[in-house]
């Protein structure tokens, strides 16, 4: 899916806007109201499953030594996706069974409101986001995180850095290994 927001904010300039004809000034977050406002029908996600919807936008990462699933859900209406929690939650622990996966991750992206809510499956997954974002995962699994919007640019990146980090934390001093330098061959 594209993120709705910086297609918005790409076709709309100030006094010109092809989804916001009447606005006279189109600031990005007007327009991208107006914008995602005529694709409330593309919000609906009450006849998909809890499998459907963590599948829906999904890729498989390595990170941390941890193979991992990172799926997205864009929405204009988080709300109807996060009332299914406890359905995803079951279907993120399955897939990442089935698929011999050491994780599943759902960020549920509110493209309105600018920002991400983590849905935890497992207590490793909530403590690598809380890693990641420095904010702890509540009590229902969820964790909001303001201003993450896509997975290539934040969600994977922050992710690699925590695990980076945890990485270094975890080896002794002294420990690391330097590669050898490779040496130019002398003629002969």
């Amino acid at each position: 899916q594209a993120d709705a927001q910086m297609h918005a904010r790409s076709i709309c300039a100030p006094r010109k806007c092809l989804y916001a004809p009447r606005a006279r000034e189109c600031n990005g977050r007007a327009c991208m109201r107006l914008t995602v406002g005529g694709r409330i029908s593309q919000a609906d996600i009450g006849h998909l499953s809890a499998k459907e919807l963590i599948m829906m936008d999904s890729k498989v990462y390595t990170i941390g030594g941890l193979n991992m699933r990172i799926s997205v859900l864009e929405t204009t209406r988080p709300g109807a996706a996060l009332a299914k929690r406890a359905a995803l939650q079951d279907a993120m622990r399955q897939t990442a069974q089935e698929q011999g996966l050491d994780e599943v991750l759902l960020f549920v992206v509110d493209v309105l409101d600018e920002s991400a809510t983590f849905v935890s499956s497992s207590t490793r997954s909530a403590e690598m986001v809380g890693r990641a974002w420095g904010s702890a995962v509540g009590r229902s699994g969820t964790a909001k995180l303001p201003g993450v919007l896509s997975r290539k640019k934040q969600i994977v990146p922050a992710l690699e850095a925590a695990a980076d980090v945890a990485a270094e934390r975890a080896e002794p001093a002294g420990s690391r290994r330097v590669q050898p330098a490779q040496m130019p061959r002398a003629a002969v």
